[in-house]
């Protein structure tokens, strides 16, 4: 475990508004590595963490197989699941890169938004493969969450160019290809994902670009459907309180799974 995640706290996890759900979930999954030694305090926890970060629905299908490991009081258990869990995360982003590698092969221009692990994970291991590789990603306000990610790939030494959400049309019809994670895979087919994700498979439909869903099986869900939050009512102004938005299957070429 790095310096880094040895210090993050359950606090910083639950108010964390710009991380995707993977990365949330393996930095929660290593504060509990941090405090397996007192099995006590993250039965205690868990139901806080439900509540507030109920929108993921990898992060609740984890909580319920630890809440089974918890059940079996033993801390050595307890242990080797979250021990296991950081070497299956890496697998997984290996499996995810592997099938939507044929879909992504010849794709030079991409174009995604928002801030996800699985994507940092596959467009890194994809750029190794394809040095011509260049990614354009929305700014994603309110959170700028674009910005993070445009930050990490560019350590990485991978071609970005970070864009106003306004002008997604315009860089989408010269794309080769448009990938987004996901939060939830509804029952339905249907997915969930940060607002504007909705618009650029839109724009993608009419433009005849290819738009891939790329996410873990813990993303899949048992909801048919997804009720966001209702905006903020203050004197004559509305202020929408959501930050996620359902994207019908119709509009995705493709969901890639592990």
């Amino acid at each position: 475990m790095s310096a880094k995640a040895k210090n993050i706290t359950l606090n910083s996890i639950l108010k964390d508004k710009t991380s995707g759900s993977s990365e949330l979930l393996s930095k929660l999954n290593n504060y509990y590595l941090k405090t397996a030694g007192n099995p006590g305090l993250i039965r205690e926890n868990i139901p806080l963490v439900k509540n507030e970060l109920k929108d993921f629905a990898a992060i609740s299908n984890y909580l319920k197989k630890l809440d089974l490991v918890l059940r079996k009081n033993s801390s050595e258990e307890l242990k080797k699941f979250l021990k296991d869990f950081s070497k299956e995360e890496e697998e997984t982003f290996n499996r995810i890169f592997i099938k939507c590698k044929k879909y992504l092969k010849g794709s030079n221009k991409i174009l995604t938004l928002s801030n996800s692990k699985t994507l940092l994970e596959v467009i890194s291991r994809l750029q190794k493969e394809n040095k011509r590789l260049s990614v354009t990603i929305c700014k994603s306000a309110p959170g700028n969450e674009g910005i993070i990610l445009g930050k990490k790939l560019s350590n990485k030494k991978i071609k970005t160019e970070i864009i106003h959400d306004s002008t997604a049309s315009f860089y989408i019809q010269k794309s080769d290809a448009v990938i987004i994670g996901a939060d939830i895979i509804l029952k339905s087919g249907n997915v969930v994902n940060k607002v504007g994700s909705r618009n650029a498979a839109i724009i993608c439909k009419y433009y005849g670009i290819p738009f891939y869903v790329l996410a873990s099986k813990e993303k899949l869900s048992n909801l048919q459907k997804y009720s966001s939050l209702k905006g903020k009512q203050k004197k004559n102004v509305t202020t929408p309180a959501h930050l996620f938005e359902e994207i019908d299957k119709k509009l995705i070429t493709k969901t890639i799974t592990e």
